[in-house]
């Protein structure tokens, strides 16, 4: 049984690498391919992961919960393949979708995850998976259309609306208000929010630059991308500009301060950045960087900063690893539980 990653209108809601080892000897080496490549798709909080033994090699499968562009996954698989150095060629590493879909009306097939390899006579084998919160969810989906479908029938109070969770990116929504995994993260919002006012008509272009300065040295990208939403809601009486132009400016101003950001680093600080393999990572050298400002030590929240990133605690453990590995940071006290976090320095 195969899949096809793309529908007729030119979007999936999954990818996958598929890295070959019909030589014995490559095994090891697709083994680690694979295994990079999931932990790579484990840092992304709104997508979903599970890593299969193939019987000839290894499928790594990685999910959305909504269609995406096969271009924006062709693009994630090509950053993927580039980071953990693995060339993209046949009989090495597959992409699903790749290049060529465009041209082809479904693409290429790939097994299901589980299913039985013709090759082998024997079913692929799940070695690890995140896709637990996803089947949570769609199952929470049909059941709440299953309700609304009964009460419908059952009710001539006219038609009902099922309110689709359109924020993946946090950890969990109940009654319509957000729960982050520390308790100091919805505070940390509330205060931007208080502190940049638009008080009259004319000045929303000035209060969001200097309010997305500030999101930049203590939120991820995405997250930001939500407090402004919320802000221009909340000051919604004293803005004309349309949502779409003020997110649009709103991206303009973040990647200008984040242009400024790498300016000021220093030659070691830059060497280390440019070694980092993805957004996650960048934010996290960034959000790091803020949390030191020249302090010989500093704490870092798992919790917290899984939540200004946008990142389940495992995405933001491996943001953190990462940026030890490379000397950026270096832990110089653990975590005590309920009682302080873990402090480090900042050695880049």
């Amino acid at each position: 049984m195969g899949l096809y990653p793309k529908n007729k209108d030119n979007e999936s809601t999954w990818a996958a690498l598929d890295f070959d080892a019909h030589d014995p000897a490559q095994r090891w080496v697709a083994y680690n391919r694979a295994l990079g490549a999931f932990r790579l798709f484990r840092e992304y909080c709104d997508r979903y992961a599970i890593l299969c033994d193939s019987g000839r090699g290894y499928h790594v499968f990685i999910f959305a919960d909504e269609p995406r562009p096969v271009a924006e996954w062709i693009a994630l698989l090509k950053d993927a393949a580039d980071a953990i150095g693995t060339p993209i060629q046949d009989g090495v590493c597959e992409l699903f979708p790749n290049e060529k879909i465009a041209e082809q009306e479904v693409g290429k097939p790939i097994r299901v995850p589980g299913s039985l390899n013709p090759a082998t006579d024997e079913p692929e084998k799940i070695m690890a998976f995140t896709i637990e919160p996803l089947i949570a969810r769609l199952t929470e989906q049909d059941l709440a259309v299953k309700n609304a479908n009964r009460e419908r029938r059952s009710s001539a109070r006219g038609k009902l609306s099922l309110v689709k969770e359109a924020n993946s990116y946090f950890t969990e929504q109940a009654q319509g208000e957000t729960r982050f995994f520390a308790a100091s993260t919805q505070k940390l919002i509330a205060e931007v929010l208080t502190k940049y006012p638009i008080r009259a008509k004319g000045t929303r272009n000035g209060v969001l630059t200097k309010m997305t300065g500030e999101l930049f040295r203590k939120f991820g990208c995405a997250l930001a991308e939500q407090i402004v939403r919320q802000h221009y809601e909340a000051n919604a009486e004293n803005v004309t500009t349309r949502l779409a132009e003020h997110l649009r400016e709103f991206e303009q101003a973040w990647k200008c301060f984040q242009k400024k950001e790498l300016a000021r680093l220093s030659p070691s600080e830059r060497e280390r950045f440019d070694k980092l393999n993805t957004e996650s990572q960048h934010e996290g050298f960034f959000l790091c960087r803020s949390f030191w400002s020249g302090k010989s030590e500093f704490p870092i929240s798992l919790a917290s900063l899984a939540d200004r990133q946008s990142l389940t605690k495992t995405g933001a453990g491996y943001v953190i690893n990462r940026l030890s590995d490379l000397g950026v940071i270096r832990k110089t006290a653990d975590a005590k539980p309920n009682s302080r976090s873990a402090h480090y320095e900042w050695t880049a």
